[in-house]
């Protein structure tokens, strides 16, 4: 799978200031649609997602588990999480062999992050910013994800397989 790594810090660091513009507004927008469940709205606003990954999120998809992952934080290692760029929901691309999301276990592909330290995420941008928000000093990081059944299919709003963001906890 091609995928572009893309170093978020997943620590504390002063986060990056948003994109100024549409870009970070529209996110920010399509995340209080999507929470509020307003499904319709948040596409029409630009949201790649749909109805089943809405329930995914929420976790009334049938068949699907809901898991949480803690995952502790070494100094320089990276998070050694790959994300679908091209989906509406935050789903995961790949675990890194090796990083901290790999050795934490608990996460595998199609998984959807559905919510970082309690916080609920609905899109990429929600997660990765979620992330930069848990503080440096704090050595772990919980994960809630939701499982498709082994059985279950999806079908993805918008799906393209492309180019996915991976992340690096802050030094």
């Amino acid at each position: 799978m091609a995928r572009e790594q893309a170093e978020a810090a997943a620590a504390a660091q002063p986060a990056e200031p948003e994109e100024p513009g549409v870009i970070a507004w529209v996110s920010s927008w399509v995340d209080t649609l999507l929470g509020e469940g307003r499904c319709d709205e948040a596409i029409q606003a630009g949201w790649l997602g749909d109805a089943d990954e809405l329930a995914l999120l929420n976790g009334t998809f049938p068949g699907a588990t809901t898991h949480v992952v803690t995952i502790s934080r070494a100094e320089g290692q990276e998070f050694g999480l790959y994300m679908m760029q091209d989906t509406g929901a935050p789903f995961v691309d790949e675990v890194v062999v090796g990083g901290a999301a790999h050795v934490a276990g608990g996460l595998q592909e199609w998984d959807c992050i559905s919510a970082v330290e309690g916080r609920p995420v609905f899109t990429l941008q929600a997660t990765v910013k979620a992330l930069s928000a848990v503080a440096k000093k704090q050595p772990t990081i919980r994960l809630q994800a939701r499982r498709l059944p082994a059985h279950g299919t999806l079908t993805l709003g918008a799906m393209q397989r492309g180019k996915g963001g991976g992340f690096k906890l802050a030094e």
